[in-house]
């Protein structure tokens, strides 16, 4: 291959394809910081051709664009700009022809992250010369130039070779103003761990009962959250997005997946994390309970292959993969006995002795170990079909089934504090998410129409790995003794001094179980119009929710009930449900005219059943967004957005009845500017309202016909004493007398405030970016956030709950929720 001269951004000699092989790894996310749209699975690449003596523009040139999936190609218009969209994930060459001239230029390894707009300028020799190849050696950076989002991308290179947990969940961290929650949720920019939006391919999978995904919780039941292996780029996004995308206050996680190309690719994998890699967790003792507990790892096992393909060149393509993960480790549970061995007269004095810190002198007399394990099996294969150079249609179909057997978790070291049989969880937790998504370009490819859908399942169940425990009563004992449930040498009592207190001791059955489906059926449509500078894009979003949940307490049937023993008190808590219209506080003792509280706790013979041996709440949600947006360029280097996104909730109860129906509308108005003009930085800002969509579990629980009743029993009338019971049902707690009876919680719906507002917040970001080198991007951005609604649960003055937006109730309108 023949070459000729070349400018400082071409190089004559072949291309040092080793040159940045050894850059700090960083780099693989620095490059690609903001370059992020939010639910975008495509890119594009655009820019200006010009002569390299004259800096001209130039028309008519030939761009030819080659990936992995094929080539394409397109002509500069008179301004010498070309433009390539609906550009797949992945790495590109572009190369420039003269149609006077036998000189050809190349720009090599393009990245194309998805809904970023790449900035690629070349400059071309017109004058006729002896045929040569100028290879341009600058790459173009990471400089998102068509939008001010902000966020980190991670691309796979990263995720191969930088040493990271194995799921896009665990990566998010990588984000500026991501930290880590106790509930295993990222919180981002401020907002809740449960405020953020997922989206894999295009498809929503955001958990549909919290909103948030599955984690590193064993008891966690939330949305997809894939392998590595699988994805080829991860964005996490913070702010600043366009009409196009809402739904989230927090952050939006946008994961596109591996695809087939026109060379088989693949990889076997295992990653294998022992015990012995680990630093011991430490062990923290608790002043006011003689139990303790923490988990030791035995060994983290992922193991898999994944492989793509041709079916057919330039055609058809395929991609599969499969990764089981096995993780093992144990629960050890310690006896920690306090001691009395002397008081201020040398003798003991019935009470624990201190150390100089004041805490309890213990000794450690007896460990139990649970053994703990979480299987999970994720699949996915995809499938794209190039039905002509226009038109493309992507369908794919991806699976996380997990389950796990653990010690549940509770309140920080609640776990402990319990028989080591009813503390343990069995699990079952599946979700299956497909798409399909279809793209067009027509009329010269000034319009690209984006077809999308989708469904996104999700099952769960939980449950005693015990089939007995799932049959008893739950029981709870506050202010005990361990030696008053487990024989344990050296817990007896020393007179009046016990050596091994326990507070909320649970023993008996289960508890509270629960298990669901749940369903989001998706549909999307876009239009993109490119009118001169203007690119006008309209579209509509369309989801259908159903959450089908079913709860109860252990316990025979009739008796389905959790029990808590106190001092000298033992409450016994039920399910109940109430007709429409009909509240807990028309319920009171001998009341004819409503009813008597006492139908609340026990099945009456021969009526309708208040008592509720479960409670089943078959829910949903209609969810709609409009959106209209324009994204202006006057000038080569400078984008300016206009936009207005309407969004709708509509929630139904579980009697089909509609409760809430939330309009919300929400500007977008941004402005991008290139300083250097060729796509290496940019100064920006933007301003936006955004919306939550409300998760299910709202309609479940508050809508769902939940009713709490609690009797109190005094235990000193109990003819059967309460070191007797078992969990058997009421013929245990029917013997201690006549109890008084609270009613809690509505037992249908929450009233709701009229008028309701849908949550927000509004949004100002602003910020600039600069290409140091190829490799690197640096940067500071501003996000100021500002609260403008919420809609929580509360409580009115009679004890009703209600739905509102605290702090925006007018007098009349709590007035009338209180009525």
């Amino acid at each position: 291959m023949k070459r000729g001269a070349a400018d400082d951004t071409t190089e004559r000699t072949g291309m040092n394809f080793w040159r940045y092989k050894a850059a700090f790894a960083f780099a693989a996310v620095l490059l690609q910081s903001s370059a992020a749209f939010a639910q975008g699975i495509t890119g594009r690449i655009t820019g200006r051709v010009t002569d390299i003596a004259t800096g001209q523009p130039q028309s008519g040139m030939t761009v030819i664009l080659q990936g992995a999936q094929g080539e394409d190609a397109t002509l500069t218009d008179d301004r010498g700009e070309y433009n390539f969209v609906n550009l797949q994930v992945g790495k590109y060459v572009v190369r420039f022809y003269n149609a006077n001239s036998t000189t050809k230029v190349e720009l090599p390894n393009l990245t194309v992250s998805a809904g970023a707009t790449l900035r690629a300028d070349a400059a071309v020799p017109l004058q006729v010369a002896v045929e040569e190849t100028y290879v341009i050696k600058r790459k173009a950076a990471a400089v998102d130039v068509g939008s001010a989002r902000l966020g980190v991308t991670v691309d796979e290179e990263y995720m191969q070779y930088i040493p990271t947990d194995r799921t896009f969940g665990d990566l998010m961290l990588k984000a500026p103003g991501a930290f880590l929650e106790s509930s295993g949720s990222v919180s981002i920019a401020g907002a809740s761990g449960l405020e953020n939006v997922y989206v894999m391919d295009g498809l929503n999978v955001t958990g549909m009962e919290y909103g948030d995904i599955m984690n590193r919780l064993p008891n966690a039941s939330g949305g997809s959250n894939l392998s590595l292996d699988f994805i080829r780029e991860l964005q996490v996004n913070t702010g600043g997005y366009n009409a196009e995308f809402g739904g989230a206050m927090g952050g939006v996680v946008n994961v596109i997946t591996k695809s087939g190309s026109n060379e088989f690719h693949g990889s076997a994998f295992l990653y294998w994390s022992p015990y012995w890699m680990s630093r011991s967790p430490t062990l923290v003792l608790k002043r006011d309970s003689a139990l303790v507990g923490v988990d030791k790892p035995d060994y983290d096992a992922n193991l898999g292959f994944e492989v793509g393909g041709p079916i057919i060149r330039n055609k058809l393509f395929f991609w599969a993969g499969f990764a089981p993960r096995h993780e093992k480790s144990h629960y050890f549970r310690d006896v920690n006995a306090r001691v009395d061995l002397t008081g201020p007269d040398g003798i003991p004095d019935n009470q624990a002795d201190l150390d100089a810190e004041g805490n309890p002198i213990t000794t450690h007399i007896l460990r139990t170990r649970t053994r703990q394990l979480r299987q999970s099996y994720q699949y996915g294969t995809k499938i794209d079909y190039l039905v002509a150079p226009d038109h493309r249609l992507t369908v794919g179909i991806f699976g996380t089934p997990t389950d796990s057997l653990h010690v549940r978790a509770l309140t920080p070291g609640g776990e402990a504090v319990a028989d080591p049989r009813w503390a343990q969880q069995s699990l079952q937790k599946n979700n299956t998410d497909v798409t399909a998504n279809w793209v067009s370009q027509l009329f010269d490819r000034r319009l690209r129409l984006d077809a999308g859908l989708g469904l996104h399942r999700e099952s769960y169940g939980e449950k005693s790995p015990f089939a007995d425990l799932n049959t008893l009563n739950q029981q709870e004992w506050h202010g005990a003794s361990l030696i008053d449930h487990e024989a344990i040498a050296g817990c007896a009592r020393q007179g009046t001094f016990d050596p091994c207190p326990v507070s909320n001791y649970h023993n008996g059955g289960y508890g509270q179980t629960k298990s669901f489906i749940g369903n989001r059926w998706v549909a999307d449509l876009k239009a993109t119009f490119l009118i001169n500078r203007n690119e006008i894009k309209l579209g509509v979003h369309g989801e259908y929710n159903t959450f089908d949940q079913t709860r109860y307490y252990t316990g025979p049937v009739g008796s389905r009930v959790l029990v808590q023993n106190f001092p000298g008190q033992t409450a016994v808590w039920n399910f109940f449900s109430l007709p429409s219209g009909k509240y807990p506080f028309q319920y009171v003792d001998n009341d004819s005219t409503n009813g008597v509280i006492q139908d609340l706790v026990r099945p009456p013979l021969g009526q309708t059943s208040l008592y509720q041996d479960q409670l089943v709440a078959n829910v949903k949600s209609v969810n709609t967004a409009y959106f209209i947006q324009d994204s202006i360029r006057p000038v080569s280097n400078v984008t300016a957005t206009l936009g207005l996104r309407y969004e709708k909730q509509t929630m139904y109860d579980f009697r089909g009845d509609e409760f809430l129906s939330l309009g919300n509308l929400g500007p977008r108005l941004g402005v991008v500017y290139d300083p250097s003009n060729e796509g290496r930085s940019k100064v920006f800002a933007q301003y936006g309202r955004f919306f939550e969509t409300i998760p299910m579990n709202l309609a479940a629980r508050y809508f769902g016909g939940e009713g709490i009743a609690i009797s109190n029993y005094d235990s000193a009338m109990c003819t059967n004493p309460r070191s007797n019971w078992t969990g058997s049902g009421r013929g245990e707690w029917d013997t201690c007398g006549t109890p008084s009876i609270g009613a809690y919680n509505n037992g249908g719906n929450y009233p709701v405030q009229p008028k309701i507002k849908g949550q927000y917040h509004d949004e100002i970001v602003a910020g600039f970016q600069r290409a140091l080198t190829d490799d690197l991007v640096v940067g500071a951005n501003y996000t100021h956030r500002w609260l403008g609604a919420i809609v929580e649960d509360g409580t009115a003055t009679d004890g009703t709950f209600v739905l509102a937006n605290p702090g925006q109730i007018s007098k009349d309108v709590l007035d009338g929720l209180q009525r």
